[in-house]
């Protein structure tokens, strides 16, 4: 199966969709944050739906998609801690964050490259995924668009964030570290 495919297109546009949103929060242009965001999100539906409706499955997809979520996370963390001006309490939590989604790619990436291992996507990923979208909607509704119908503060929403991402990563470590006792 050839890594030229339009599933892994669409995750490609995603990953450029997200430098389309860290340049919509460098520059302060919601417009381009919204248009980033949204089809980071929506290439994330459609890929894998497609790959798998095609038949065009690839190992460079399975590596690519759970990249393309991580820098999503990543942006939007740098994104709501430039927006707290660095409060202790949310350094905290981005930490957590970020170490965990750290630990996620270190763990995805020795797996690929060192033992030939998918740690494929699976539905705990999903839900952090989905969890992550919904709060990550709700910063740039409540920030840039000037409203905050849901009344959360960006710490709740980093430790909520964080808290999910911390459920993946024990997921994922659980499925690396028995992948590593089946291979030789």
């Amino acid at each position: 199966m050839t890594n030229l495919n339009i599933p892994n297109g669409i995750t490609v546009s995603g990953i450029v969709a997200v430098l389309v949103y860290v340049f919509g929060y460098l520059t302060n242009n919601a417009i381009m944050m919204i248009i980033g965001f949204s089809w980071t999100g929506l290439s994330d539906l459609l890929d894998g739906f497609l790959a798998r409706r095609l038949h065009q499955e690839t190992k460079l997809g399975e590596f690519l998609d759970p990249l393309r979520d991580r820098l999503l996370l990543i942006a939007v963390a740098g994104n709501i801690i430039s927006i707290s001006g660095l409060k202790s309490i949310l350094n905290l939590w981005s930490l957590i964050l970020g170490l965990t989604e750290l630990g996620i790619i270190m763990m995805v990436v020795s797996a690929h490259v060192a033992r030939k291992i998918q740690l494929k996507v699976n539905i705990v990923g999903k839900i952090r995924q989905t969890g992550h979208l919904i709060l990550m909607i709700m910063v740039i509704v409540d920030f840039y668009a000037g409203f905050n119908p849901f009344n959360l503060s960006l710490n709740s929403v980093l430790k909520m964030m964080a808290v999910l991402s911390f459920a993946s990563f024990t997921f994922y470590l659980g499925r690396y570290l028995t992948s590593l006792k089946r291979t030789p």
